[in-house]
């Protein structure tokens, strides 16, 4: 023990390595199979010299001149061969085991749990089977069980590249998780007079094996999930819909409206505070880590339906959560540097199914309140999910604290929905957030603020669409974008906003704002197209307020070449500091408070049809080859910025044309019939030839990414005829520009 040095010493040698003594053959001695290693004694301080299933001494042995060992059993035991020491070892059938069932329908917790027909029964026996599960583990749970009144404990790591699984088998639903109880017959209810009935709520009353600490917001009776309010006095009202019960956490006391004595119904609650959770502390390392939960149902959890205090490499696929829970999952740390990193989370559906109205009630503080809450974490991806109708926000990356950081998520490819008539659905990224790319989004029909906020962010390529103003709170909040700051840190700083479309809002299509606790500032909004958002007299694509009084708090951002549009309006669309903008002319002449304000244009965007979602846009678009250079490389779709040929479109998608769409629209100076281009492609030198020229023109090549690699600043004649010798420049996509100082005109060129 403690000791790599040599074991054997023959003849003047030294053996450490057993390849080295077990090849020796000097003097005629023969060695062979000779094994180096702990043997795993039970109980070598206690005189116990069984060994452990693992041990390298079960059938490690030769055949023996004894036939029985120490306590008279045969050798062999059980195994193919014979074993080194006193023992013959019963072979465990887990010794070389990767797969193990779990069945509630068909299960038994005295099976051995490897085989389909020999099952598990319960969540607490994958729970207090740990020891069996290593790297590449796969645990089965059977399609159409449902595991009613428990909650599975993950508390072992699998490896680097090998991770432990937890996954279905079968046919049929999901696999169901279900931490859901039903009050039992010791339930005694107080009869408090008009329909109200009253109980303490304590484990005992459900069988839970948990402390008595519940935050009881969903409750069913015979099956049919009740409205609950935290106001008391709402019990029994109308808000439109009835409100069902109340829960006083403090008190344990949960009050309920019925017309008949609730003993004779069935009412079930989440009887833990997680459905499922990563056992931290008796994880090594604090941390779940390389594990991959898959095709199942996970419902109930009067926390989170799945809490993650901590972990890395952890994947989430087609997972459902959601259902019947306070908040589905929870993204954090456990104390100091022990953070949640590497976790990705595909193709997974947070559907809360919590449908009621409560329009005429002033909180949302009810119900399925959050889809995926994180905190302290970085590398998280969240990618193909879709969320629904949670009463606060489908996603929030909290910042209760400062410095409780979310550092580079990546959110893309997800649906971000809500039919709830007050609230939720909404997005809040807090200003906790940094470096995180938010891409390829859909956010349509949320109720309440959709905050993007936090610092170096990049936010480009989604749809926001028909994001509703929110009845229960004063002001306005169905903003395609709010930066409006709350929490401890509010500032929203050095963010790109650029090639999103937000159409059909109730309020401005981005707002921002400002206050002497919190600044917008430096940020970069570009390329969008901002198009019917408002109501009433606040038909804004953008509306700009500081509450400082001063300016100083949204400051140094800038607005290049956006498209916006109100259809029938002519007046203002840009609102900033108590000033209004309809002419794009005077909004890009605006440069007050450091903001840098260009090149954005009004019109209507001519998509394909915005009626059914198409943002695709017509060949005579005002958003084509009129985008900055943005800092995404590829387009909703995937295909290159700008598409070869041409120059950045505004918008999500790219439109494939090669030469300038807005010739003879806009830029009639010269018309494309009287240019000559050859040859095209061409090898380095190509020709130029303009005919019917009046005008006095500018000529410039540039590449790709902006960068002139020739000029000629100044040319006439009514036939203008120029060789441009580029021998030696990269192969690629060039594009030619021909200006008269007020209008352009572009030709795209390949050299090969």
């Amino acid at each position: 023990e403690g000791s790599t040095g040599r074991v054997v010493h023959m003849y003047g040698h030294g053996f450490g390595s057993m390849d080295e003594f077990n090849s020796y053959a000097d003097y005629g001695n023969s060695v062979s199979g000779n094994l180096r290693g702990d043997p795993l004694f039970v109980d070598a301080a206690a005189g116990n010299y069984h060994v452990a299933d693992t041990s390298l001494a079960v059938n490690g042995g030769t055949t023996p001149l004894a036939t029985v060992d120490y306590e008279g059993n045969p050798i062999p035991y059980q195994g193919s061969r014979a074993d080194i020491g006193i023992f013959e070892h019963p072979v465990s059938p887990y010794l070389n085991a990767t797969d193990f069932y779990v069945s509630d329908s068909e299960g038994d917790d005295a099976n051995d749990g490897i085989t389909e027909s020999t099952p598990w029964k319960t969540l607490g026996k994958i729970y207090s089977a740990d020891s069996l599960f290593k790297g590449g583990t796969v645990i089965h749970l059977k399609r159409g069980d449902v595991w009613y009144g428990q909650h599975l404990g993950l508390n072992v790591n699998g490896e680097e590249g090998n991770p432990i699984t937890y996954t279905d088998y079968g046919t049929g639903d999901l696999p169901e998780i279900c931490a859901m109880a039903t009050f039992n017959d010791t339930a005694v209810w107080t009869d408090n007079g008009n329909n109200i009935w009253s109980i303490t709520v304590t484990k005992d009353l459900i069988g839970s094996t948990w402390n008595n600490y519940f935050r009881l917001q969903r409750l069913y009776v015979n099956g049919h999930e009740v409205m609950g309010d935290p106001d008391v006095a709402n019990v029994g009202k109308a808000i439109p819909d009835t409100v069902g019960f109340n829960y006083d956490k403090a008190k344990m006391l949960l009050t309920l409206y019925s017309e008949v004595d609730p003993s004779t119904l069935k009412i079930e609650i989440s009887n833990a505070q997680y459905a499922i959770e990563a056992i931290w502390w008796k994880i090594p390392g604090k941390r779940l880590e390389n594990v991959t939960i898959e095709n199942i149902k996970v419902t109930g959890g009067n926390l989170y339906a799945f809490n993650m205090h901590a972990g890395k490499n952890v994947t989430l696929k087609n997972v459902d959560l959601g259902d019947k829970a306070r908040r589905a999952m929870y993204i954090s740390n456990v104390g100091g540097d022990v953070i949640s990193e590497d976790i990705v989370i595909d193709s997974c559906n947070f559907d809360a199914r919590y449908d009621f109205d409560f329009s005429d009630s002033k909180t949302y503080k009810r119900g399925p309140q959050i889809g995926i809450s994180g905190r302290y974490s970085k590398n998280v991806e969240i990618k193909n999910c879709t969320f629904n109708n949670f009463t606060n926000a489908s996603l929030r990356l909290e910042d209760y604290h400062v410095g409780e950081n979310c550092i580079g998520w990546k959110i893309h490819d997800n649906l971000f929905t809500a039919s709830l008539p007050a609230h939720g659905g909404r997005i809040s990224i807090c200003t906790g957030a940094d470096s995180l790319e938010f891409y390829n989004n859909t956010i349509d029909g949320v109720c309440g603020y959709v905050h993007l906020r936090g610092n170096a962010n990049h936010y480009h390529h989604n749809i926001i669409k028909n994001v509703k103003n929110s009845p229960i709170i004063d002001q306005r909040t169905g903003y395609g974008i709010c930066t409006y700051g709350e929490g401890w840190d509010g500032s929203t700083t050095n963010n790109i906003y650029e090639n999103n479309v937000i159409i059909g809002c109730e309020n401005a299509g981005i707002y921002l704002r400002g206050s002497d606790s919190y600044t917008t500032d430096d940020n970069i909004f570009r390329n969008n197209i901002i198009m019917n958002n408002g109501v009433d007299n606040l038909k804004l694509a953008i509306w700009v307020e500081d509450y400082s009084g001063s300016g100083s708090r949204v400051k140094n951002n800038t607005y290049d070449n956006n498209l916006f549009y109100q259809e029938g309006s002519t007046g203002r669309v840009v609102h900033m500091y108590g000033h209004g903008f309809g002419s794009m002319v005077e909004f890009n002449a605006y440069t007050d408070y450091g903001n840098s304000v260009s090149d954005n244009r009004r019109g209507d965007p001519l998509f394909v049809d915005a009626a059914a979602g198409d943002y695709h846009v017509t060949d005579s678009s005002p958003a084509l080859w009129r985008g900055a250079t943005p800092l995404a490389t590829v387009d909703y779709e995937g295909n290159a910025i700008p598409y070869p040929g041409s120059l950045p479109d505004i918008g999500i998608f790219e439109h494939p044309v090669s030469d300038d769409p807005h010739v003879g629209v806009d830029q009639a100076f010269i018309k494309m019939e009287d240019i000559a281009v050859y040859p095209n492609p061409s090898q380095g030198v190509v020709n130029l030839r303009i005919r019917n020229n009046d005008n006095t023109i500018s000529l410039s090549m540039m590449d790709l990414t902006g960068r002139v690699v020739w000029q000629k600043p100044s040319i006439s004649g009514i036939e203008i005829n120029e060789s441009i010798d580029l021998t030696g420049a990269a192969k690629g996509y060039y594009i030619l520009n021909i200006s008269n100082g007020k209008a352009s005109v572009h030709k795209s060129i390949i050299f090969e």
